[in-house]
C-alpha cells in the first residue's frame, strides 16, 4: 500500500522502528530494488488492476474493493483507542455507507480515519490505487490482536462478511458500487 519510492523500507514504520536488514542500501542495491519492483510490485498492481476490471465487466460495472490491513495495539508506548478504522483518500458513497454501518455496530470500537489518515502519509498509494482503477478506495484497518488466532480471524471474517452484505443489500447499492469518477464526484447522503 505504498507508492513505488516508499515500497522498500529500511525499517518498520510501526512499532519499534525495527531495522529490515535485507532492505538496507548495503544489502539492497539500486539494481536489486529495480528488480524487486519489476518482479513483484508492478506485476502485483497490474494483476490487481486486471482482476478489478474483469470483475467489473462481469458484474454490470459494480465492484467492491476493500483493502484490508492490520495495525499494532500500541503506538509509541500508548494503547490505541481504536479496534477497527478506515483509511481513505476522500469521502465517497462507499466510505460513507461503510462507516455508517461500522458506527452503528457495537461489536468493535470503530474510529473513522484511524489509525492514520492518508493525507498525513504522502507515501500511501491509496490515491493512486483509486485513480488507476477508477474506484472508490476504502481501506479497513484491524487491530492485530483481534486477529492473532484462528478463532479471532474466523470471527473477524464473519464481521467483515456481514459488513459487505450490508453494502450489497443497501438500497443505494448502485451508487455505492459505481466507478469513482473524480472530477465532479458528489457523494450522496446516507441513512441506515
Amino acid at each position: 500500500n505504498a507508492k513505488p519510492d516508499f515500497a522498500i523500507r529500511t525499517c518498520s514504520c510501526e512499532n519499534d522502528k525495527r531495522i529490515i536488514p535485507a532492505n538496507l542500501p548495503e544489502n539492497c542495491t539500486l539494481d536489486d530494488r529495480q528488480r524487486r519492483m519489476s518482479e513483484i510490485y508492478t506485476p502485483y498492481h497490474d494483476a490487481k488492476h486486471d482482476l478489478i476490471n474483469e470483475i467489473r465487466n462481469n458484474h454490470n460495472n459494480e465492484i467492491l474493493v476493500l483493502d484490508l490491513h492490520s495495525f499494532t495495539p500500541t503506538w509509541q508506548g500508548q494503547l490505541r483507542n481504536v479496534e477497527i478504522g478506515t483509511i481513505r483518500s476522500e469521502k465517497t458513497d462507499l466510505s460513507i455507507a461503510f462507516e455508517d454501518y461500522l458506527r452503528a455496530q457495537n461489536e468493535y470500537k470503530f474510529v473513522s480515519g484511524e489509525p492514520y489518515r492518508v493525507a498525513d502519509r504522502p507515501s500511501n498509494a491509496a490515491p493512486d490505487i483509486s485513480e488507476k482503477n477508477n474506484l472508490q478506495y476504502l481501506g479497513i484497518e484491524i487491530r492485530y490482536d483481534l486477529i492473532d488466532s484462528h478463532e479471532k480471524r474466523v470471527k473477524m471474517a464473519g464481521f467483515i462478511k456481514d459488513s459487505v452484505e450490508h453494502l450489497l443489500n443497501h438500497p443505494q447499492r448502485k451508487q455505492i458500487l459505481q466507478q469513482h469518477t473524480s472530477p465532479g464526484f458528489e457523494p450522496i447522503t446516507w441513512s441506515i
